[in-house]
């Protein structure tokens, strides 16, 4: 099978067209022969941060000498983004291989959906390729979400916990967090941002117990000297001297979880692997700073948590920037109060298409950022869009930022498949 069709049998499947089970991925691994049972994984679920949080993990892993493969969602400029093995993306050969071996077990878009054929082919790529351990990141929720289909992991992972796809997972942060802790196993290992609800919180430790789980709580405020910059946050954490590779002040919270996790499952993790793997890890669109002068940042925030994350970094590292904001997103998101943070902040706010069949109209964000920014324009074209805003960043003399956000899809719309900033 050639990988763009690969690409094509994938296409073919449906984001949501079964009920919750996890029925149809244990049913298509057993005719695989089960790679998932010879793997050994870190499970990891969140609203926000749980993509950068398994990238750390990942990431020391690799460095500690492990051969570790990543898994997860969405890709920004290529599919092969989703499943990586010691950081680099899985070959379009490999993947397209493990697609072929689906399809020809007969599975139609009636079996199963497109996530769980993802999933299905990941498994298969790291028993293939021999992975020492996997860090498996939840697609949604949790408890019915088809990464749950393993049965033990080394250490499950909760990172922040706040609003977001409230049709399918429910309308309280309570509810939401239930099903994220559905992925808690018996007899293992919980480890929780302590950013979360103390609601949250106490649900994660009742859980935990009930579970007879080691339950650990991971706080950013037990790091010291923490030094956030537009290259990175600095800090002190156990008496290691550490440095994201990532930036943006939440990418903090983000490594401490990861950290927490690490130490619970490999106590005897070597310092420099540490150092070097939070260094290491890099996914892109979260707070990617894509160029200093003119300052351009993108970042995939698209719920209501995640884009106050982006607000707050904005206001801290870029204080007194203008900020031209390239805004579009998908009809399925909160659009009416992440529209209300990022125009709140925007000296004019350029509206555009996602680039994804799910995009929200551009009439009705347009709608809501006028009731916080008099200066915006639609435009259906995110390229056009983004040469618009730099062409306000280039004329203002006072200083000034583009940031493209909203939706992991509008990227890709703006940059290219190849991700490369131009103006």
């Amino acid at each position: 099978m050639k990988y763009a069709d690969a690409l094509g049998y994938i296409d073919g499947f449906a984001r949501f067209s079964h009920p919750a089970s996890l029925e149809r991925i244990r049913s298509i691994l057993s005719r695989l022969g089960d790679p998932q049972k010879s793997l050994r994984f870190f499970h990891v679920a969140g609203t926000n941060g749980k993509g950068s949080t398994a990238a750390y993990i990942a990431s020391v892993l690799s460095f500690s000498g492990e051969k570790c493969g990543l898994f997860i969602s969405p890709y920004v400029y290529e599919f092969t983004e989703r499943i990586k093995i010691d950081g680099k993306n899985i070959g379009k050969r490999r993947l397209s291989w493990a697609v072929a071996k689906i399809k020809d077990l007969g599975v139609t878009p009636d079996d199963c959906t497109q996530f769980e054929l993802i999933t299905a082919a990941a498994m298969l790529c790291f028993k293939k390729e021999k992975c020492d351990t996997v860090v498996l990141e939840t697609g949604l929720g949790g408890r019915f979400d088809a990464t749950n289909v393993i049965e033990a992991p080394l250490c499950t992972v909760i990172t922040s916990v706040s609003m977001d796809h409230m049709n399918v997972l429910g309308d309280t942060v309570e509810k939401i967090a239930a099903e994220k802790l559905g992925i808690i196993k018996p007899y293992g290992i919980t480890v929780i941002s302590g950013a979360n609800k103390k609601s949250v919180l106490d649900m994660a430790e009742k859980k935990a117990a009930e579970l007879h789980n080691r339950f650990i709580i991971a706080s950013a405020d037990d790091a010291a000297d923490v030094k956030t910059g537009t290259d990175g946050v600095r800090f002190k954490y156990k008496g290691l001297e550490l440095k994201t590779g990532m930036t943006g002040s939440f990418q903090l919270e983000n490594a401490v979880t990861a950290l927490e996790a690490l130490f619970a499952v490999c106590p005897k993790l070597k310092e420099q692997a540490v150092i070097n793997g939070i260094f290491g890890a890099r996914l892109p669109c979260r707070f990617e700073v894509m160029s200093q002068s003119p300052a351009v940042i993108v970042d995939g925030a698209h719920n209501e948590g995640a884009m106050e994350a982006l607000v707050h970094n904005l206001k801290t590292l870029y204080p007194e920037k203008k900020i031209y904001s390239v805004v579009a997103m998908c009809g399925d998101k909160d659009y009416v109060k992440v529209a209300a943070k990022i125009a709140a902040v925007s000296e004019a706010v350029f509206v555009t298409d996602a680039g994804n069949p799910r995009s929200l109209p551009t009439e009705l964000l347009a709608k809501e950022a006028r009731k916080y920014c008099k200066d915006i324009t639609e435009y259906q074209s995110p390229r056009k869009a983004f040469r618009a805003a730099m062409r306000r960043v280039k004329k203002d003399k006072s200083g000034s930022a583009a940031v493209v956000c909203g939706s992991l899809y509008l990227p890709k719309a703006v940059f290219g498949r190849l991700g490369k900033f131009k103006y």
